[in-house]
């Protein structure tokens, strides 16, 4: 099960060009990075990344796509520190 969701995870992540990084740990669940295009920021969270923590890995497709849904917005120079 958790094998068919993540590759449709990263099948949602290359039609959007974004990088994902997924790793379960036995005690504290699945923890799932999705990294924003180059050059842009999640609107969500104001930054590159969001991350998904949960033990439930079928959740993480409802979290992306709603992450998705918010959208993007370019980096701008003040933003880089």
């Amino acid at each position: 099960m958790a094998q068919k969701t993540l590759d449709k995870l990263k099948a949602i992540c290359d039609e959007h060009n974004l990088e994902m990084d997924a790793h379960y740990e036995h005690l504290d669940g699945w923890s799932i990075a999705f990294y924003a295009p180059d050059n842009m920021f999640w609107n969500s969270m104001d930054g590159v990344s969001v991350v998904y923590n949960h033990d439930n890995i079928r959740l993480a497709l409802r979290f992306l796509k709603g992450e998705i849904a918010e959208g993007f917005r370019p980096i701008g120079p003040d933003d880089i520190h």
